[in-house]
């Protein structure tokens, strides 16, 4: 009996060392305070005895930096582990300058701000959210956010570095801001793959003094956001995902597009020129601009999309590299919803030879209206803008005439003008137009002139002309019975071998009739 009484004790004390030996080696989660001030490493992130308990931060401890230290830690390198969550308590500080990498793996408040957190350089990565009452001071570096942005607009300032969202914590949905009445201050915004930081889960304001790539899935326009382009340089909008505004301001050195964008509230140009590039800003059927000047204006292809409806109106704030020079379009009438393109291009045409424009006694621009989806319009009056030292030296106003190109050219009926602007009515389609003194002769060719080549009747009673000229050049047709009096019936434009024709259906009205063509 005594033996067995033996065995049992024995047994009890060998589980009792298995259970022992086997909670040696394991590492708890702890909370680590930040004392400082340890000889030759006053603010050494990786210097044990800076730490209460004494010992580095390691995986999933959580970290507080509390007041009233001498020294508070400064991150030069990476930290030796990551930690589960970071908590500065007010008069608390934690600097990152370039090298200092800090990385959170804690749900949740990842970072607690009370106290101030300075970015200079490295990289500071937020598991989740990152919130309080204290101050970010940002001027390089990365801040990597995986979801909420719990701070107020007076909170956090960035004059350098990016905020970059990751999404890590991809499951808690779309991101927040606290929101208020001021406007949040970024540097670089930085959005990866399907993410979707949630701006607009307020009425945020958010202005941008670097760059703004979007990668992700964001949304601008749940609320009456604004994101503000402010920079000293130029900035650029781009990313492998478009992004769609609610309003966008534009009040800095220039903004470039490497991607298209639409704004669905309001374009303002204030100062700096936004160049689209081979891309295209895109305003929405209910966007309109304000602004536009000769500092601020769009650069390249402005989109703006129309409804059914007539008498329309709109001014495309355009210009060149140089020169802002809008297009301005009144009484239009659209019959099937769609977009225009308008673009402005400094120098003559590709194609002001043909045009019956004398290219040395006109504008020195041509005007885009295009086509960029849909639209079908019934009529309009367009109000070109040019430069004074666009026109060439010699050219005299009061002779111009205009021309709008689409594979071919056709005259314009020129409204009004004055030193800086010449107004169009009754176009009907859409192209290219150009301006400038009618041309004697193509440049460069022999004059050229119509020749009426065969006159024959048709069925009906119809007069069938035939006539050769100068390719693309269109011909005003003028009919008469005494040879005094000529009234213009039509006009007929040359193909590329400088063939056209004309059938006047009046012709059985009389019972003879003469014809002419004319140019201009």
């Amino acid at each position: 009996m005594n033996d067995v009484k033996f065995e049992i004790s024995f047994l009890r004390l060998a589980l009792l060392a298995v259970l022992v030996f086997a909670s040696v080696g394991t590492t708890e989660a702890a909370n680590k305070n930040w004392t400082g001030g340890a000889s030759g490493n006053l603010n050494d992130w990786n210097t044990a005895s800076n730490w209460s308990p004494s010992g580095v931060p390691g995986t999933g401890d959580d970290v507080k930096i509390n007041s009233d230290k001498s020294y508070y830690p400064i991150l030069a390198t990476a930290a030796s582990s990551a930690v589960g969550s970071l908590t500065i308590k007010a008069g608390g500080s934690l600097t990152l300058t370039p090298g200092g990498v800090l990385v959170t793996t804690a749900g949740g408040t990842s970072v607690a701000v009370s106290g101030t957190l300075t970015i200079s350089g490295g990289t500071l990565t937020v598991h989740q959210d990152i919130n309080g009452s204290g101050i970010i001071n940002m001027s390089g570096g990365t801040l990597q956010l995986g979801h909420d942005f719990h701070l107020a607009p007076t909170n956090f300032s960035a004059t350098g570095g990016t905020v970059e969202w990751t999404g890590e914590v991809g499951s808690a949905g779309a991101g927040a801001f606290p929101g208020g009445p001021d406007a949040y201050q970024f540097f670089n915004v930085l959005i990866d793959n399907a993410v979707n930081p949630g701006f607009d889960n307020l009425a945020n304001s958010f202005v941008i003094a670097g760059n703004w790539i979007n990668n992700g899935a964001v949304t601008l326009t749940g609320q009456a956001t604004t994101v503000t382009f402010n920079g000293a340089t130029a900035q650029t909008i781009g990313g492998s995902s478009s992004t769609t505004f609610d309003s966008l301001t534009v009040n800095g050195a220039g903004v470039t597009l490497a991607t298209t964008a639409t704004v669905s509230g309001t374009l303002a140009l204030t100062s700096g020129v936004f160049a689209t590039g081979t891309n295209q800003i895109v305003l929405a059927a209910g966007a309109a601009f304000s602004g536009g000047n000769s500092g601020s204006y769009v650069n390249g292809n402005l989109q703006k999309i129309f409804s059914v409806g007539n008498g329309q109106s709109f001014t495309f704030p355009v210009g060149d590299a140089s020169n802002y020079t809008p297009i301005s379009l009144a009484s239009l009438n659209v019959t099937t919803a769609g977009s225009l393109t308008a673009t402005s291009t400094a120098g003559d045409h590709p194609s002001i030879a043909i045009s019956g424009i004398d290219p040395i006694k006109g504008i020195n621009r041509y005007w885009t209206l295009a086509n960029a989806g849909g639209i079908v319009v019934g009529s309009y009056n367009a109000t070109f803008n040019f430069m004074p030292g666009d026109v060439d030296a010699g050219a005299n106003a009061s002779n111009f005439i205009a021309a709008r190109y689409s594979g071919g050219w056709t005259n314009a009926t020129i409204g009004a003008q004055s030193a800086n602007s010449i107004t169009l009515t009754g176009l009907v389609a859409l192209g290219d137009f150009s301006v400038g003194e009618p041309a004697s002769a193509l440049p460069g060719t022999p004059p050229n002139p119509p020749t009426l080549t065969s006159c024959s009747i048709q069925t009906g009673g119809l007069a069938l002309l035939k006539l050769s000229g100068a390719a693309g050049r269109t011909y005003t047709i003028q009919a008469s019975t005494n040879l005094t009096s000529w009234t213009n019936i039509g006009t007929t434009t040359a193909d590329v071998s400088g063939a056209c024709q004309f059938v006047d259906v009046n012709a059985p009205n009389f019972s003879y009739r003469l014809y002419r063509a004319m140019y201009p």
